[in-house]
């Protein structure tokens, strides 16, 4: 009941005598006698396709014809990588939160592919750019809720303070990267006096919030860590 449960084998390769290997005698029809998996991963080198697009005289029409050929299920625009690598290369990023100089390494190291980490760069801001839209939308989805739970939190950018600004949902998450922790980013989102957003605002008690005149509540745990914190700063003072 201990045992790992095996997967599903994408190939099988069999093993048996042809002859006895005692006396060279013929062997009977084979049966199993156990069988071994091994879980390995292809490590080949990246593969370039050079598309060769060729041009033809017609001697019927007098001209040269050349075919139309799309490539917009292989890369995206006029990019030289291919979906699926700009697939890796944005997951590692995004996903498994790698840096441009670690993805770089590991292109290099296992597939023997050698992006420069400007490059890399410019792959992740175009899929950014082809993403635009869907963000945009998951945007309006959050503004169009009963109530948004925002947050924020800090971190740095080639030595730059840059902040994380988090509007959640039950069912979406709107990330925006600004270098202020200001009211004006809370503005740029809720709009002016909150005329984007109908509902209720959930926050801590961080001021820049309070920039929102509409319907706001504030985090109960928060709340009741300051309250924590007074009755252990003033023991004697109750009210």
């Amino acid at each position: 009941g201990y045992a790992r449960i095996k997967d599903t084998p994408t190939k099988q390769v069999f093993h048996a005598y042809d002859v006895c290997p005692d006396c060279s005698g013929t062997l009977g029809k084979p049966a199993v006698s156990y069988s071994r998996q091994i879980i390995e991963v292809e490590l080949s080198p990246a593969t370039v396709t050079e598309h060769i697009v060729c041009k033809r005289f017609c001697f019927t029409c007098r001209k040269r014809v050349t075919p139309k050929v799309s490539f917009a299920r292989l890369a995206l625009g006029k990019q030289r990588i291919g979906v699926n690598l700009v697939s890796l290369i944005v997951t590692m990023r995004e996903r498994m939160r790698l840096p441009i100089r670690v993805i770089k390494l590991y292109l290099s190291t296992f597939h023997q592919l050698k992006l420069s980490e400007g490059e890399i760069v410019e792959l992740l801001h175009t899929v950014a750019r082809y993403g635009k839209p869907t963000y945009d939308t998951i945007k309006q989805t959050v503004l169009s809720a009963d109530s948004i739970c925002a947050d924020e939190t800090g971190g740095r950018e080639d030595g730059i303070n840059g902040y994380l600004w988090n509007f959640t949902t039950n069912t979406h998450q709107y990330l925006l990267y600004r270098k202020s922790r200001g009211s004006q980013v809370v503005t740029e989102f809720m709009g002016s006096d909150g005329e984007n957003f109908n509902g209720v605002l959930v926050t801590d008690f961080y001021a820049a919030y309070n920039v929102h005149s509409g319907f706001h509540q504030r985090c109960w745990t928060h709340l009741l860590r300051d309250i924590h914190d007074l009755t252990e700063n003033i023991p004697k003072n109750k009210k």
